[in-house]
C-alpha cells in the first residue's frame, strides 16, 4: 500500500512541474496558480487512494466469497475462482494474497510441491497475518512431504506469528494440527494423543477433519 502512495505523490509531482511550466508560458497570476495547483493535487491524491481503497476491498470481497468452497469440500473450484481473478488483478499486493490462497487450495488437493514453491516465493515482510498464515502453510506442506527438519526449524522460528493466533478462529485448529506434528515428531506422543482428542472437540470445522484423520492414521500406523 505505501508504494501506491508514493506513486500517487510522484503523479501529484509530476502534475505540479507541468502546471508551473504552464505557468511561467501563460504569465498566470501567481496567487491564483496555487489556489488552483493546491485544489487540483488535493483531488488528484484523494481520488486516487479512493481507487485503490475500493480496488483492494472489491477483490477482497471477492476473495471471501471464494472461501466457503474450501470450507465445503470444493477445492477445484476454488482453485479455478481464485485462478480467475489473478488473471485480473493488476497490484502486486493483491497478487501475493491470491497465490497465498492458492496455496490452501493445492494443499486440500495433496499438491504438496506445487504450494511450497507459491509460499517460498512470496515475503510478507511486516505483515502480521498474511506472513503467520504462510508460515502455517508451508510448515504444513514440509511436513506432509517428509521434510521434517526444514518443517521443525520452521515451526521452532514461527513461534511468535502463531500466538497470537492459537486459540482463535480461523487458525487454532490449523496451528494444534501443527503442534500435534511437532509433538510427534519429537516424541512426545502422549501429549500428540491428547492434543489431538482436545482439538477435535474444540476445533471442529468439516475442512480439519482430513487433517485430524491423517493424524490418527499416522499415530495408528506407528502404534501410538
Amino acid at each position: 500500500m505505501l508504494k501506491h502512495y508514493l506513486k500517487v505523490f510522484a503523479v501529484a509531482v509530476c502534475f505540479g512541474i507541468v502546471l508551473a511550466v504552464l505557468k511561467e508560458r501563460l504569465a498566470i497570476d501567481s496567487t491564483l496558480f496555487w489556489q488552483w495547483y493546491v485544489a487540483a493535487a488535493a483531488v488528484i491524491i484523494v481520488g486516487a487512494i479512493a481507487f485503490n481503497i475500493l480496488y483492494a476491498r472489491r477483490y477482497g470481497k471477492r476473495m471471501q466469497e471464494l472461501v466457503p468452497l474450501l470450507e465445503n469440500g470444493q477445492p477445484a473450484a476454488y482453485l479455478a475462482g481464485l485462478e480467475e481473478l489473478l488473471a485480473t488483478v493488476k497490484t502486486r499486493g493483491l497478487r501475493d494474497m491470491l497465490r497465498l490462497n492458492l496455496s490452501a487450495g493445492y494443499c486440500e488437493l495433496d499438491r504438496y510441491e506445487e504450494a511450497i514453491a507459491v509460499l517460498e516465493s512470496l515475503k510478507f515482510g511486516g505483515s502480521r497475518v498474511p506472513e503467520m498464515v504462510r508460515r502455517l502453510n508451508l510448515c504444513v506442506c514440509l511436513f506432509h512431504t517428509g521434510r521434517t527438519a526444514e518443517a521443525m526449524e520452521l515451526y521452532r522460528a514461527s513461534e511468535k506469528w502463531f500466538a497470537p493466533y492459537r486459540e482463535k478462529e480461523p487458525y487454532g485448529g490449523n496451528i494444534a494440527v501443527l503442534d500435534i506434528h511437532a509433538a510427534m515428531v519429537e516424541g512426545r506422543y502422549t501429549e500428540a494423543r491428547a492434543l489431538l482428542d482436545h482439538t477435535r472437540k474444540t476445533w471442529d470445522r468439516p475442512r480439519l477433519q482430513k487433517y485430524y484423520d491423517q493424524l490418527e492414521q499416522l499415530m495408528k500406523d506407528n502404534k501410538l
